[in-house]
Order: C-alpha cells, then structure tokens, then sequence
C-alpha cells in the first residue's frame, strides 16, 4: 500500500512538472476540495523542504496550510513549517494592508498622471486627482 502510493506521488510530480508545478496543482486541488492530491502534494513537499526555491515557499505554505487546516508558515531558522502564530498573523497582516495601500497609490499617482497628460482638464477636476497632486507633487514636477 506504501509503495502503491510513493507511485503515486511520483506520477503526480511527474504530471505536475509537466505544465503545473507541484505547488500549482495543490492549491488547485485545495479549491477543488481535493483532499488526497492536497495531502500527497503536501508530503512531497514537506519531503523536499531543502529544495524549495524562495520563490515557491508562500505557494508551498499555502499547500501545506489546506493539508493541515490551518495557515503555515516556512520558518527559516528551524527550516521547517511551522503554525502561523496569532502575532505573526497580525505582522502579516499589517504588511499586507501597508503593501495594498502602497500599489493603490502607485496606481493612482500614475493614473492621475497619465490623465493630466491626456486631459489636463478632467485630471484637474477629478477629486481624487488634485488630492494625488497635493500629496506626491504635480505631474511636471516629476
């Protein structure tokens, strides 16, 4: 039974390497509800912790929150996943919240820059526009 599903895994690696990774097909199987492919998924993984590139690790984190139910998190010094703890979860949280208003505001400065540009008029009357320019400069100052 063992070995019937080490196979398994490996076919799944295998099938998932050829156009979906490993962290890919995991999370999909978590929305789909699919618990078998999220527990093999979340074993290989956890199998081959030395080998997840930094890129991977929040997908590979997410893999192996849906396997155990709870969010997870790569924990450098112990090389190993551990539970997001309540402060962490709040650390995270308010990075997350600083990292959103930073590219609602990029987006917005940008916008705003792009209409004055095309529109001086509309991006002079615009509200949230004259607010941008007051905060982060005129366009022609940039």
């Amino acid at each position: 039974m063992r070995l019937a599903a080490s196979i398994l895994v490996v076919l799944s690696v295998q099938t998932a390497s050829a156009g979906e990774s490993i962290y890919d097909r995991c999370i999909r199987a978590a929305e789909e509800r699919d618990t078998a492919t999220v527990a093999a998924s979340a074993n290989l993984i956890r199998g081959s912790i030395g080998s997840i590139s930094p890129e991977n690790l929040t997908k590979a984190s997410e893999c192996i929150s849906a396997s155990v139910g709870y969010p997870m998190v790569f924990d450098r010094n112990s090389n190993s996943f551990i539970p997001l703890s309540g402060q962490l979860l709040e650390q995270t949280a308010e990075l997350l919240d600083a990292r959103n208003r930073q590219l609602v505001d990029d987006d917005i400065r940008a916008s705003c820059k792009d209409l004055y540009f095309s529109n001086k008029v509309s991006a002079m009357t615009s509200a949230v526009c004259v607010q941008a320019f007051r905060q982060w400069g005129h366009p022609l100052l940039d």
